[in-house]
């Protein structure tokens, strides 16, 4: 009979719920933690959930990729911006030659250095007013864009 009773105990004792180890003693042994159960009304209030998510995440991508399109169009222009200015500088600072490609020689070269210095200066600025619209429009990518400025001549 001793045989049977140890049986018995064990059969009971994998019959019996898990207790939920955080559960304080003093609620005693029969305390159990309740598994929740999936209805159908929670399986579609989940279904719900992931479908919103998976409808939000595309146009969260696409703006994201407009936005680093915008920025690196921006750095660009800054780069532009940034060259123009320094040769602008390099121009207006260079010995007058009077020679120019192919041993031609130029009626005024003074004239023609600082023209094209000029010229340079403007498309340093032209190119810092595409850097900053750029930056800009990199905050807000769903507002269009307006069409870029002519360069200057």
């Amino acid at each position: 009979m001793d045989g049977q009773g140890a049986d018995h105990r064990v059969e009971l004792a994998l019959r019996r719920p898990v207790m939920c180890p955080d559960m304080p003693a003093l609620l005693g042994p029969e305390t159990t933690m309740r598994i929740p159960r999936l209805t159908t009304q929670r399986m579609m209030i989940g279904v719900a959930i992931l479908a919103l998510g998976l409808a939000v995440e595309r146009p969260i991508n696409r703006l994201a990729r407009i936005s680093g399109l915008r920025r690196h169009t921006a750095s660009l222009h800054a780069t532009a911006e940034q060259w123009f200015r320094k040769a602008s500088g390099v121009t207006s600072k260079s010995a007058a030659q009077t020679t120019a490609y192919g041993g031609v020689h130029l009626l005024e070269p003074e004239a023609e250095r600082q023209r094209r210095a000029a010229w340079q200066l403007k498309m340093a600025e032209y190119h810092g007013e595409l850097s900053r619209k750029y930056e800009l429009a990199a905050w807000y990518p769903w507002a269009k864009l307006a069409p870029n400025p002519p360069q200057p001549e």
